[in-house]
C-alpha cells in the first residue's frame, strides 16, 4: 500500500498538526519546564546518596518473617587500616536499627581473618545497646578465610527468622570449597548475602565463584558515614524494602 506523503503533510499542516509556528512556540516553553522541573525531580535521589544513615529510613511493605542480620567485618591485613572506621559505622547502624527494624529482628556480628570470633551474639533489636569495641579490630591472623566466619555462623542458635549476611570486605579471600560453603549456608538458613566493597575495588574471582548471588554495595573505606549508609542499603535489601530520606 502506497501513501501520498506530500498531500498528507499538507493536510496536517492546514489542521495545525505540524505547524512550524506551534513547534517554535512550544519548543522554548517545553525547554523551560524541563529546566525547572528536571533538577527538582533528580535532586532528592542525588541528595539521599549523601545523607547520613540517621536521616534515612526503611520504606515500603515487608513480609511477616523476622530477619537475622549477621554483619561480618573483615579484619584481615588488607582491611586492618580501617578498624576505627568500621567500629564507628557499626555504631551508627546499631543506633539506627531500633527505629527501622522490628522488635523481633536480630543483629549479630562476627569478625574474621583466618580465624573468626562471635563479637555480638544474635540480639533482638529492642535489646541492642552498642557493638563491642573489638568488632573491627584485627584478630592477629595472617590470612583471609571467610569460611571460618561461616563455621561460627553455623553454630549460632537456631532461629525462625530469615538470615542475611552483610560482609564488610574487599573480597580478597582464600579459595573455598563451594560444596562445603553451600552446606554451611544452608545449615545457617542464609537467604541473602550483601557485600560492602571499598570504592574502586574489583570483586575477587574467588568470592564470586563461592557467592555468585552476592548483592554489591560500595563505600569509601575511610568514610564511616558512607559505610554505615551502605550497610543500611544492605539491610533494606534483606527486608525487601527501600532506603529513603526520613520525613521531618
Amino acid at each position: 500500500m502506497s501513501t501520498d506523503l506530500p498531500r498528507l503533510r499538507a493536510a496536517l499542516d492546514r489542521r495545525g498538526g505540524l505547524s512550524r509556528g506551534r513547534v517554535r512556540r512550544i519548543g522554548p516553553a517545553f525547554l523551560l519546564v524541563l529546566t525547572v522541573l528536571l533538577p527538582l525531580a533528580i535532586l532528592p535521589a542525588l541528595t539521599s546518596h549523601d545523607d547520613p544513615l540517621d536521616r534515612l529510613a526503611l520504606a515500603g511493605a515487608r513480609g511477616p518473617a523476622c530477619v537475622r542480620l549477621v554483619i561480618l567485618p573483615d579484619v584481615s591485613g588488607s582491611m586492618a587500616d580501617y578498624a576505627a572506621v568500621r567500629a564507628e559505622a557499626l555504631g551508627q547502624v546499631i543506633a539506627w536499627a531500633p527505629g527501622n527494624l522490628r522488635p523481633d529482628d536480630e543483629v549479630a556480628v562476627i569478625r574474621w581473618d583466618d580465624r573468626a570470633e562471635l563479637v555480638m551474639k544474635p540480639t533482638p533489636v529492642d535489646d541492642l545497646a552498642r557493638v563491642p569495641d573489638r568488632a573491627g579490630r584485627p584478630l592477629g591472623g595472617s590470612g583471609s578465610d571467610v569460611g571460618q566466619a561461616l563455621k561460627v555462623l553455623a553454630q549460632l542458635a537456631p532461629t525462625v527468622c530469615h538470615t542475611s549476611l552483610i560482609a564488610i570486605t574487599d573480597t580478597i579471600v582464600e579459595p573455598l570449597d563451594s560444596s562445603t560453603t553451600d552446606q554451611l549456608l544452608r545449615d545457617a538458613g542464609v537467604g541473602g548475602i550483601d557485600v560492602i566493597l571499598p570504592l574502586r575495588t574489583d570483586v575477587s574471582q574467588e568470592w564470586m565463584a563461592t557467592f555468585p548471588s552476592t548483592r554489591m554495595h560500595v563505600a569509601a573505606p575511610d568514610d564511616p558515614t558512607m559505610t554505615a549508609r551502605s550497610v543500611g542499603e544492605a539491610v533494606a535489601a534483606a527486608t525487601g524494602q527501600s532506603l529513603e530520606r526520613r520525613e521531618r
